[in-house]
């Protein structure tokens, strides 16, 4: 990492963890000036701080990152034309391309991309490489296809995982598999923990 990139990761961080807003926008104002100075490293990150607000502006960051070979520009480059632009074959590449060179976040998204299409056997193998490769939400996701397909034993490991790093998600569905199994304690227990619980139950 260079070194502006790296000075604007430690305040991007400090905000992250509760800093104020001026720490975020001095991150932002280094990054914009490395970028024009042709610094991919900078622009990945950059890509990386606007993603969840700005999916517009982010790719024009992430796209020129990601053809320098950022690997985890590829994978935000891929993970948003596949989430949000809805174009999986444009994602493909950049996915496959992050995945290869050992990206876990890449792996997990094209395990969602191989469920979406029903390719259920080669969406769990991207999922378990990715937990393998340390994804943060490859449990979750891998337990929620293998509820999908009724293998409600082997979903419920997988959610279990999910549920110790606090997912929301994995505990309304186990939840609910113990609500299933006339076991309503179980499912209290589960669905107490859940702060927003309506929002999950109404997906449900």
């Amino acid at each position: 990492m260079s070194e502006t990139s790296d000075q604007a990761s430690e305040l991007y961080r400090e905000y992250q963890e509760g800093g104020p807003d001026r720490l975020f926008e001095q991150a932002k104002s280094m990054l914009r000036t490395a970028v024009n100075a042709d610094d991919m490293e900078a622009a990945a990150l950059l890509g990386e701080m606007l993603f969840d607000d700005d999916q517009n502006t982010a790719i024009d960051f992430l796209e020129p990152a990601a053809e320098s070979g950022n690997v985890r520009a590829m994978a935000l480059l891929g993970l948003t034309l596949f989430d949000d632009y809805g174009e999986p074959e444009e994602a493909l590449p950049w996915l496959e391309a992050a995945a290869n060179l050992g990206n876990a976040d890449a792996m997990v998204t094209l395990g969602n991309m191989a469920a979406d299409n029903d390719q259920m056997g080669t969406a769990k193998t991207w999922f378990l490489a990715g937990i393998e490769a340390g994804a943060e939400d490859g449990e979750i996701c891998l337990g929620l296809v293998l509820l999908e397909q009724d293998k409600i034993e082997e979903a419920e490991g997988w959610l279990l995982k999910a549920a110790d790093k606090e997912d929301d998600s994995a505990k309304a569905a186990l939840g609910n598999i113990c609500a299933d199994r006339n076991e309503p304690v179980k499912a209290k227990y589960w669905w107490d923990q859940i702060e927003n619980l309506d929002d999950y139950l109404e997906q449900s």
